[in-house]
């Protein structure tokens, strides 16, 4: 249970540094499609965000994440969404009760 937790707060932890370095996305062409990369449950995950995703990253980073690393990738970012979700659910429960 506590090395659940302690998981749970790092993938936290570093989500929040992800989005802390996150820069405003160009606004995308009226004629582009953003497509849906990635889907799990209920929530999909868009082009455009995922790659704005990837422009956080260091450069060396970056690199290896759009290329031989992009689906590990995309499993960690998935799982940071899922993880952020069900904090998110979980403040609102304890917020409700």
């Amino acid at each position: 249970m506590k090395k659940t937790l302690a998981v749970v707060l790092v993938l936290l932890f570093v989500g929040g540094l992800l989005f802390a370095q996150e820069k405003p996305a160009a606004a995308p062409a009226p004629a582009a499609v953003d497509l849906v990369v990635v889907r799990f449950g209920t929530t999909e995950i868009l082009q455009s965000e995922f790659e704005s995703a990837l422009k956080t990253l260091p450069a060396e980073v970056q690199a290896y994440a759009s290329g031989p690393g992009k689906k590990e990738f995309a499993e960690d970012y998935v799982r940071m969404k899922v993880l952020s979700t069900e904090a998110e659910k979980a403040g609102e429960e304890q917020g409700a009760g």
